[in-house]
């Protein structure tokens, strides 16, 4: 018998299963897809590059993260930006940027917003007049707004419909992958804390140098096998059942896995898959209902012709929301992925269909720039990235204890008090793999 069983091999499952590896616990980890990594992993191109499923933009107030790859020794592969320094293209290609000056902090952050030229003098002091009153919110009055839309509290707070076309539905769409209609205002304040009223280090932006998959699950399979733990891919877990001492994990293809405790890393809609989900593992029927999946679509391309040499461009006024600049391939072609957050109305495009979409985007924001111009086009689809953090769903975001003795949850979805990002995955895991840690030296 094995001391913990992880059911799920993204960054909550591996963060949950090296953590216990620390702490000296036997670990096996079963995941259902081929590879480890989630949601946040990569694979090589036919030209040889590494191909991210998706683009991920990390901060420096993610502190569980960077703990985590700290003791995967990978944290060096974290590109710091050290100056916010974002520039804004519209359709048509008029451009402005948020760049922090060089006043100490926060005042350097605000000389971001107040010199952001798509805002009017007015919107940029009603910006920083939504910084001030972040500060002014706690407790009862905190909790609250996760009765409103975030678009309903930026209205509120005195926003313009320009003001979050430019600046608030960028930054909902790429922390919490929905809109701001759908989007919870509890969550969006956690977000604008961590911007305005962290430290400097803490609002620091962090690009991956490397393929996610050489960041994140490579070296936490090194880890983990190095420290004794069983990893088994292709390996997709039926049920669990209480059993003599312990917990039975039923997966196809193999003998029942036997542990004293389990964590689950499942996303909710594949929990819900679990035989006697709700009754076994102490959640309340449909619970687990309430979570609605939102799609991610990332469009890696190779341009003959070099678009835009910063490392990350917003894009406003057409449905691509973000160009990410990845430098040269070997064949010296120009790379780039976009991000469109929240497909939900796309998602039923063919690759065709898509493809056509992305160059006619492209067109429009850099009108200089032809179709011919595109080498290639490689299309990955998450069509179950996220859930959607609407309004009220703060409520219903289970702890990491279960319910059923020895039965743990981990995962982005789960209450860790922030948006579905890999610190709040990485967080979870470490919270499961304690509550773990601890019942195991309580029995």
């Amino acid at each position: 018998m094995i001391d913990v069983a992880v059911i799920g091999g993204g960054l909550a499952g591996l963060a949950a299963a090296v953590d216990l590896a620390q702490k000296g616990r036997s670990v096996a980890i079963f995941e259902a897809r081929p590879q480890l990594g989630g949601r946040a992993w990569s694979f090589p191109d036919a030209s040889g590059d590494d191909i991210d499923n998706g683009q991920h933009l990390l901060m420096g107030c993610y502190s569980a993260t960077l703990r985590f790859l700290r003791a995967l020794g990978t944290e060096q592969l974290l590109e710091r930006m050290p100056r916010m320094a974002i520039p804004f293209r519209k359709a048509g290609g008029a451009e402005a940027a948020l760049k922090a000056g060089a006043m100490p902090h926060p005042l350097g952050l605000m000389q971001a917003f107040l010199g952001y030229e798509f805002l009017s003098m007015a919107e940029r002091m009603s910006v920083l007049r939504v910084a001030v009153s972040l500060r002014g919110l706690s407790g009862e009055g905190f909790d609250a707004l996760d009765a409103m839309s975030a678009e309903a509290w930026l209205a509120t707070s005195g926003q313009s419909a320009n003001a979050v076309e430019v600046l608030w539905r960028p930054i909902v769409l790429a922390t919490m992958n929905t809109d701001v209609r759908d989007a919870s205002a509890k969550l969006l304040a956690v977000v604008l804390r961590e911007i305005f009223l962290g430290s400097a280090d803490a609002s620091a932006l962090l690009l991956p140098a490397r393929g996610l998959s050489d960041i994140f699950s490579r070296p936490a399979a090194v880890f983990l096998e190095a420290h004794g733990a069983m990893i088994r891919t292709h390996a997709p877990v039926r049920r669990c059942s209480v059993t003599t001492g312990g917990i039975a994990v039923h997966r196809d293809g193999g003998e029942p896995c036997v542990a004293r405790a389990v964590v689950s890393a499942l996303p909710p809609w594949s929990l819900r898959a679990l035989d006697g989900h709700a009754a076994q593992f102490g959640l309340v029927d449909g619970q687990l209902d309430r979570f609605t999946p939102s799609p991610i679509l990332s469009a890696h391309f190779w341009s003959r012709v070099e678009i835009g040499e910063y490392p990350v461009t917003g894009l406003l006024g057409t449905r691509l929301q973000w160009l990410f600049s990845k430098g040269r391939s070997a064949d010296g072609l120009f790379r780039y992925s976009c991000t469109i957050s929240d497909a939900r109305e796309i998602d039923g495009l063919s690759t065709e269909q898509m493809e056509e979409l992305i160059k006619t985007e492209l067109s429009i924001l850099y009108p200089g720039m032809h179709a011919s111009a595109l080498a290639r086009i490689k299309l990955v689809r998450e069509r179950a990235a996220t859930f959607i953090p609407s309004p009220g769903m703060e409520a219903h975001r289970p702890a990491s204890d279960g319910g059923l003795p020895g039965f743990f949850l981990a995962g982005d979805w789960t209450d860790t008090g922030l948006p579905a990002t890999i610190e709040s995955a990485v967080r979870s895991g470490e919270r499961a793999a304690s509550a773990a840690h601890d019942f195991l030296r309580r029995t």
